[in-house]
C-alpha cells in the first residue's frame, strides 16, 4: 500500500477471519496522524538513549519508501571518575550506531511502517550519577 503524502499513515485491518487474498475482512481505513507517530518515536528514542522525553526532540517525515526520524538529544555519559562505567559503556560512535539500529527496528515494529533513516544529533551531555552498591 502506498503511503499517503498528507502526513498520515493508513493501514487496512483484517480481524481473525480470512478474506480474499489482499482484501481486508472489514473494509475501511485507519489514519494515524504524523503527530502520533512522532510521540511513538519520542518514547522509543527516550527509552533507547536513556534520557527523559522532555530533553529530546524527534521529527518524523515521510520519504525514501518509509519514515525518516530526526533526533536531537543529550547523550548520557558516566561520571568521568567511574572508570568501570566508562569502559563498560563503549565509544560514543559505537553507542550511537547501536541506538540508531534499535530505534529504527523498534519504531518500525510498533508503528507498522518502515523507518528507513534515523539521524541522531547530540546537543549536550548528561552526566549519570554513580550507582552505589551497599
Amino acid at each position: 500500500m502506498d503511503a499517503p503524502t498528507d502526513g498520515t499513515s493508513e493501514a487496512a485491518t483484517g480481524g481473525g477471519n480470512t478474506a480474499a487474498p489482499g482484501q481486508p475482512l472489514h473494509p475501511g481505513r485507519i489514519t494515524v496522524a504524523e503527530r502520533a507517530l512522532g510521540r511513538v518515536a519520542e518514547v522509543v528514542t527516550a527509552e533507547t538513549l536513556g534520557v527523559s522525553r522532555d530533553k529530546l526532540s524527534v521529527t518524523v517525515a515521510a520519504g525514501g519508501g518509509g519514515l525518516a526520524l530526526q533526533v536531537r538529544s543529550p547523550l548520557p555519559v558516566p561520571d568521568l571518575d567511574d572508570d568501570a562505567a566508562i569502559h563498560a559503556g563503549g565509544s560514543v560512535i559505537d553507542r550511537l550506531t547501536a541506538a540508531q539500529a534499535t530505534i529504527r527496528d523498534r519504531a518500525t515494529q510498533i508503528m507498522g511502517r518502515p523507518v528507513v533513516r534515523v539521524n541522531i544529533r547530540i546537543d549536550g551531555a548528561e552526566i549519570s550519577e554513580r550507582k552505589r552498591v551497599l
